[in-house]
Formats: C-alpha cells, structure tokens, sequence
C-alpha cells in the first residue's frame, strides 16, 4: 500500500507533501515474505495492494487483494483466508491490526514504521492473544528514503516465547521493604516504615555489645 511521505519532528498531516505516495521496494517484500510460514494451498490476501500490487504480486501461494480506490474494502471483506500481509495506511495501522483476527485463519504480518510501533500496546497484544494470535516475530528494516526504522511485525497461532509484555502499570512509588516476598511479587502489603528511634535502637545494639563487669 501507498506510504504518505513525512519528514522526522514534523506533525504529518500539516506537511506540504504529505500525499505524497510512497511504495514498498519490491527487493524488501521479497526478503520480508520470506519470513511468513506460508503452506501449500494457503489463500494469503493483501488488504491494501495500492496501485503497483507489490506485496499481492510477489505472495507464493493462492492470493486476493482490497484495495479501497478500486472498490474493494478491507473491512467489508467477507470471506476468510489464512494469511494477511502487506504494508496499511500508517493512520489506519491499528484498525487494520485488530480487524486481521476477523478474517485470517493462521496469522497476519505488517510492515510499520517507528511512529506506530507505540502503538502495539499491551493491552492490544492481549486482546489479540486472547482471539488466539501472538507477536511471533519481528523484523527490523531500514527505508533511508522514508523514515529510516521499520518493523515488520508477525503475528501467528504459535506463541514465541522469546517475544512477551506486561500489563502491569508501572509507576515511581517508593520501593516495598526487600523481603523475598516482595522481590517475587507476593507481598503486596503496603511498606512498613521504620522509625528512626527503631533504626538507632537496633544499630546500638549491635555497635555497643554488653561488656562483662570488672570487679
């Protein structure tokens, strides 16, 4: 699909050519296709082909394609097929990212650049585990005449466990006394405090031992 040219630490859509269009090299798709466990008979569809097809052209198996300036929407897509592949809309990257699980049998793959990388949330891996795909792989590129960093990013039914993400919220609250509960997140009872009197008493009891009587 078409890429809106951007220059770095300027807001996209206030850009003189921002519609400007852009397209994968086909020296990439080739190399990035290559990392897709495609199977004998496998339907792979590419939901946005642009007008040069690129990804669709270079797919090594049974292939469709949506492309919304010829009349065929992603989103209405009403059959399934076992992969999706190729390079969405940068503003549009997430809807494509979350509709995939509606349509794709065995995973789907996208290729984003660093200003959407952000978006692949933890909460978004988990909805998306949760319809039974995983981030199994990535893919880091170069596209000097882009934006420089691009990810190719793989989700499938196979989980990697090399690849994982916390939900947790992390924040700068102070540090739980260093109980081994604590450490290994059992302890989840708020931090005690103590007192300077406790802390004194505790360090003269050991710096000032008790001293047998001289008679």
């Amino acid at each position: 699909m078409a890429r809106k040219e951007y220059a770095a630490g300027k807001a996209a859509g206030k850009q003189k050519d921002y519609t400007v269009k852009h397209y994968t090299p086909e020296t990439a798709v080739i190399d990035l296709l290559k990392f897709i466990p495609f199977s004998e008979g496998d339907l792979c569809l590419d939901p946005s082909a642009g007008v040069n097809k690129v990804w669709y052209n270079n797919f090594p198996c049974q292939k469709d394609y949506c492309e919304i300036d010829e009349g065929t929407n992603f989103f209405e897509y009403s059959g399934q097929v076992d992969w999706i592949v190729g390079n969405p809309p940068f503003t549009d990257f997430i809807k494509f990212l979350m509709h995939s699980p509606n349509i794709a049998r065995k995973g789907f793959a996208y290729l984003i650049g660093h200003s959407r990388i952000n978006q692949v949330t933890p909460n978004r891996l988990s909805k998306l585990e949760a319809q039974g795909f995983y981030l199994s792989g990535i893919q880091i590129c170069t596209f000097k005449a882009w934006f420089g960093r691009y990810y190719f990013l793989i989700f499938s039914r196979s989980k990697n466990e090399g690849i994982g993400y916390s939900t947790k919220n992390y924040s700068d609250e102070p540090l739980r006394r260093r109980t081994p509960h604590a450490l290994d997140g059992r302890d989840s009872a708020p931090s005690q405090a103590v007192s300077s009197p406790e802390v004194l008493s505790s360090l003269q009891a050991v710096s000032s031992p008790t001293l047998p009587q001289v008679m």
